[in-house]
């Protein structure tokens, strides 16, 4: 060929034992020796199932004829010339078309292969590589020894490590701590619960758990109790987690609050050390893409972690001084790096929240205020997080996708490679951050055979791409209830040995290192999920009217992006596909882009050809182009362009369709660096100004720039609910309506003086306790004052003298000379240590109880406390304020339950308020399934029984509640002390023709709606104590961390704050019981009336719990 440069090379073989098979066989020479280059060729190009059969009977003769024809259809980068009167023939290839790798190979091989060929009857059989060389091949496969107590299990060296540092943190999660010591018993308590439901060895029970420790003292009792855990995300769809319930047989769901009502239930109960785990027993199942619509679950038995954990343990140099940040999905089984090693190893877990798992910048923040020393993550997110932020760590441990090089980090950067069905990690690299390079995914991790095999399963040499197959003890039990996939990817070789079948495209270097080429058949992955393209089609084509599809991963400006091509009967919208597939797959498995196409293009044996699907191009319609226009506009775009590297993006394009994902979106709100931007805007919006739409809600003026400089500095007015409560203390300004109070006495185990200590931290570190509020021309201002932070003194008492004197402790506050807060800490002779706390509800709201006791009790701990950002949130309602002027949400004009004396008075008198509480006939293992039936949350759900109760008793249709809202919807308000909550108005038309799950879905809608005018003071909306309006509330009463301090709440003979609503509602649960009360103003209401109310509330939950389907079956008797 023109402009080839060609080289030759010479083969020495015996063409005489040639010869004579072809005489043998009444073949010619030629054709023999064609065959044995296609098969040489094609098997080390990977490329042989393109042209021949896999069928293993096929025998070496009929291969030969076969090839005749298929020779000459091919253009081989090589020409051949045969001399049939020596012992050699000759090689002339094109150096452009052949790589030395694969020219050295091919030489070397092909000497094997015809020696095979006359030799065996079977094409399966004939190999690459001669006897020696496949033994030099096992070796360079092979890890090295390893060795341990193959006797015992995970949960064995966590009760050892238990005993030995029992009080030494095991976990920590936004909620607080627990110890080694805590974790053993309260995991015994799971165990027994669990036995006493009937769980048996090797059974399955799942758990969907928040980023909790819950999650962490579940999974371990599942394994004392002798059973497997399976984590099932909390996005998952209900289909799919039906799915998993079904597949594997798990008869108890643990969440989270299933976990504290069992550990609430159980608490008092001795139930002993509980241990019944066994090395071959399972330990966990986790659930991967399936080829045929479903996934499919790996089980992994406790042996192979203790395998894993004898390496990985000393390799990432664990002990019981590392600090491991849990970042990854706990339905992910990389998860168990930080999960399970740390404990195995005595150190600490580290669960961070999904807030700021989601949010870059204060990822970076919480690994150096908690000194986190190590964690595993995807590598997608983790060349994002590394290549913006510095952090202190002792190592990252990356995988899940190719690995290529970013910027240098002063800590270990790990490679790691290894299929689920394999316990999480087969090979392990240390990236050499000094070498310009791809990092392989390195050698087998020790105990592990990695060969790479070709086609016919046989040895392939060194820089040659093959298949994967992985041997050794971290080897997975199965697929679960699936045999025809486990007997097709777990094969038992001739020598006795089990393999699993990765269907990775590998090749090991010249260093004997592993390097990842890709997938052998069509899975992928994506941002760190294994994604089977044919489980979605599968699903696809139970769509209405789709006649074929292909899901494919397509490049859309340098961003893999999985895609949807599809062919269907009608037009089908994108939206209504993928809100379809959304219940249907996990939110990752969801395709990003859909494209309707006329027909899908084929291959000539009637295939899918994959590289004739179109392109995705971006949004090239320039009617449907919309340019920005102002400053905010641009920079929005601007900004875009240079994440998603675009030339241009308008206000109507998708950020999502162009290229975004999570990853893209933190990165937009880091170069953005708009302090009220927020994920949710992105998701909500999609749409360049729908996302404006959303940002400008929260910030205000189109445009400003932000100045966060300074925000404590500034003086503010009443802001929020601020100014309701300003306007009870004056109404009752002689008195303590407005003061939050208590006296608690501690457990023996708290020191005074330590406790001292840490309520000061955590005075320091609020910044509301600082707030002092003044006058100026005749307005009320607030402005921080570090004289207001006032040090906390240890108070010597005795035990009458304090009992004498609480009539004393609650006082009125002069809210414009005094901090609005007082804490008295008393010791008595006893040594009983009591705290007392009252705080003004100008400072302190309901929410703010369990951050000051959680913060109370990680400062009594020793934990460094940070300082939050209260007068940033001021600073963001004063915007809100400014940019809501003018304007306000439209509420219904039937709020309120019709008075039954017309002519009372404004309540202007104390203790006016009377109430009446039913514990409900519902327990939450049903609201779960309600909830789970109808897709609301528990707010939705009681909220619409609520709305129709009101209907019931008013016979209105258009109605509106409010509700209280805790304000605390911004990632840096989450710690946030301080009067935050505000007052959101919930609009409602009933129709008695609409079925329940509409009805529900509508109620959810209209709460979505309230949230998205969350910036609006709802407070301000109307005077509550002249123009009253009915309040809904649901409360989840959760475990806190007081628990863990105080023995007892102490009654004061002042009156507790009232609510100042003439008419509240209450649905409270605290995990066991769930309760409804009905609080009213009786200078209003009869008490028949209320009583009437929450029996009728009743009814309706009883009615939805007994599955009725339309709102007009609700009133029927």
């Amino acid at each position: 060929m023109k402009g080839d440069i060609r080289v030759a090379d010479t083969v020495h073989v015996d063409t005489k034992e040639i010869q004579n098979y072809c005489h043998d066989n009444k073949i010619e020479l030629y054709d023999f020796v064609h065959a044995a280059i296609l098969q040489t060729y094609l098997r080390l190009a990977g490329d042989y199932f393109d042209y021949f059969t896999n069928d293993k009977k096929v025998k070496v003769i009929d291969f030969i004829i076969e090839s005749i024809n298929v020779y000459e259809t091919i253009e081989l980068p090589f020409e051949i010339n045969i001399c049939s009167n020596n012992d050699s023939f000759t090689v002339t290839y094109k150096k452009k078309k052949l790589t030395n790798e694969l020219k050295n190979n091919f030489l070397n091989c092909i000497r094997t292969v015809i020696s095979d060929m006359i030799l065996k009857e079977y094409v399966y059989d004939v190999r690459l590589l001669s006897d020696s060389e496949e033994h030099e091949i096992y070796k360079t496969s092979t890890g090295k020894p390893i060795y341990y107590d193959e006797k015992k299990t995970w949960i064995d060296t966590f009760i050892k490590n238990a005993e030995m540092q029992p009080d030494h943190i095991a976990v920590v999660d936004i909620n607080g701590s627990i110890t080694y010591k805590e974790l053993d018993n309260l995991s015994d308590i799971i165990a027994y619960y669990l036995l006493e439901n009937g769980i048996q060895i090797n059974d399955f029970v799942a758990i969907k758990s928040e980023r909790r420790k819950e999650y962490i003292i579940a999974l371990m009792g599942i394994n004392k109790a002798g059973a497997a855990f399976i984590s099932i995300d909390a996005e998952y769809p209900d289909t799919l987690c039906d799915y998993i319930m079904q597949n594997s047989g798990a008869k108890i769901v643990l969440t989270d609050l299933k976990i504290k009502e069992i550990l609430s239930q159980y608490h008092e109960h001795k139930v002993g050390n509980i241990n019944r785990s066994n090395p071959d027993g399972l330990i966990y199942m986790i659930y991967t893409s399936g080829t045929t619509g479903n996934p499919k679950g790996v089980m992994i038995r406790h042996k192979s972690i203790t395998h894993c954990s004898t390496w990985i343990i000393p390799y990432l140099r664990l002990d019981n001084t590392k600090r491991n940040l849990l970042h990854t999905t706990f339905s992910f089984d990389a998860s168990i790096v930080d999960t399970l090693f740390p404990l195995i190893a005595g150190g600490v877990i580290y669960i961070v929240d999904e807030k700021t798992r989601m949010n870059l910048r204060l990822m970076a923040q919480y690994i150096e205020d908690n000194k986190i020393t190590g964690f595993s993550s995807s590598y997608a997110f983790g060349r994002e997080f590394l290549s913006r932020f510095d952090i202190q760590v002792d190592y990252v441990m990356l995988g899940g996708e190719a690995f290529l090089p970013f910027k240098k980090v002063p800590f270990r950067l790990i490679n790691a490679y290894g299929p689920t069905e394999f316990t999480i990690i087969a090979t392990v690299h240390d990236v050499n951050q000094d070498k310009d390079y791809v990092p392989p995914i390195g050698r087998p991790i020790p105990g592990t055979i990695a060969l790479v095999l070709d086609c016919f399963m046989k040895p392939v040499p060194v820089n040659t791409p093959g298949e994967l197959y992985l041997c050794g003890s971290q080897i997975a039990a199965g697929y679960c209830n699936n045999r025809i996939a486990t007997e097709r990817n777990f094969i038992s070789f001739d020598n006795g040995l089990e393999f699993y079948k990765t269907g990775d495209l590998v090749k090991y270097n010249n260093e004997n290192e592993l390097i990842f080429l890709g997938r052998i058949d069509r899975q992928v992955k994506l941002r760190g999920f294994r994604i089977e393209p044919a489980q979605i089609e599968n699903k696809v084509m139970q769509f209405q009217q789709v006649l074929e599809c292909v899901a494919a991963v397509k490049k859309i400006h340098g961003t893999k992006k999985l895609c949807l091509y599809y062919v269907a009967a009608d037009r089908i919208s994108k939206q209504e596909l993928k809100s379809y597939l959304s219940r249907e797959l996990a939110e990752y498995m969801v395709p990003e882009v859909y494209i309707q196409m006329d027909q899908v293009p084929k291959t000539k044996n009637g295939k899918t050809d994959f590289n004739k699907l179109p392109e995705i191009q971006s949004n090239n319609n320039e009617l449907d182009y919309i340019a920005p226009k102002s400053n905010l506009e641009n920079r929005f775009c601007n900004t875009i362009c240079k994440i998603l590297d675009l030339d241009k993006i308008g206000l109507n394009d998708d950020f999502f369709e162009f290229g975004g994902d999570s990853l893209k979106c933190m990165e937009l709100i880091q170069e953005l660096d708009l302090p009220l931007l927020d994920i949710s805007d992105i998701y909500n919006g999609r749409c360049i100004n729908k996302i404006i739409t959303n940002y400008k809600k929260r910030i205000g003026k189109v445009g400003t720039e932000l100045q966060i400089a300074n925000m404590k500095d500034s003086e503010y007015p009443l802001l929020g609910a601020q100014v309701h409560f300003y306007n009870i203390h004056n109404s009752f300004a002689s008195n303590t309506s407005c003061n939050l109070h208590g006296l608690f006495l501690m457990n023996k185990e708290i020191y005074a003086e330590r406790l001292v200590c840490a309520v000061n931290k955590v005075i320091k570190a609020h910044h509301a306790f600082g707030n002092r509020f003044y006058l100026r021309d005749g307005m009320v201002y607030q402005k921080f004052d570090s004289l207001y932070i006032k040090d906390i003194k240890l108070e010597k008492t005795t035990e009458l003298e304090l009992q004498n004197n609480l009539s004393d402790l609650v006082k009125p506050y002069d809210i414009f000379s005094e901090p609005l807060y007082r804490i008295r800490i008393f010791q008595t002779e006893k040594d009983n240590v009591y705290l007392f706390t009252e705080f003004h509800h100008l400072i302190f709201d309901g929410y703010s109880f369990s951050i000051f006791w959680s913060k109370l009790s990680e400062a009594y701990h020793g934990k460094k406390l940070r300082e939050d950002q209260y007068y940033r949130f001021l600073y963001h309602q004063k915007l809100a304020v400014e940019f809501s002027m003018g304007e306000k949400p439209v509420i219904n004009e039937n709020c309120i339950m019709p008075f039954d004396y017309q002519e009372a008075n404004c309540v202007k008198t104390e203790d006016r308020e009377d109430a009446f509480q039913f514990i409900l006939p519902l327990k939450n293992d049903k609201l779960e399934e309600l909830c789970s039936r109808y897709n609301v949350s528990p707010n939705a759900l009681f909220m619409g029984c609520y709305l129709l109760t009101m209907y019931k008793q008013t016979n209105k249709k258009r109605l509106c509640v409010s509700w209280i809202y805790n304000g605390r919807d911004l990632s840096f308000t989450e710690d946030c002390i301080g009067l935050m909550i505000n007052l959101l108005f919930v609009n409602c038309q009933i129709d008695e023709e609409q079925s329940i799950y509409q009805f529900l879905k509508d109620v959810k809608m209209n709460i979505d709606q309230s949230l998205s005018d969350s910036f609006y003071n709802g407070y301000a909306l109307r005077d509550l104590l002249e123009d009253p309006i009915c309040c809904f509330q649901y409360q989840e009463l959760m475990q806190d961390d007081s628990n863990e301090l105080f023995k007892e709440r102490i009654e004061l003979p002042n009156p507790l704050f009232k609510p100042a609503y003439f008419w509240e509602f209450e649905v409270k649960n605290d995990g066991s019981d769930i309760s409804a009360a009905c609080l009213f103003n009786s200078d209003y209401y009869k008490k028949s009336t209320a009583l009437n109310f929450l029996k009728e509330f009743e009814n309706i939950i009883v009615k939805f719990a007994d599955g009725i389907g339309w709102v007009k079956d609700v009133f029927n008797r």
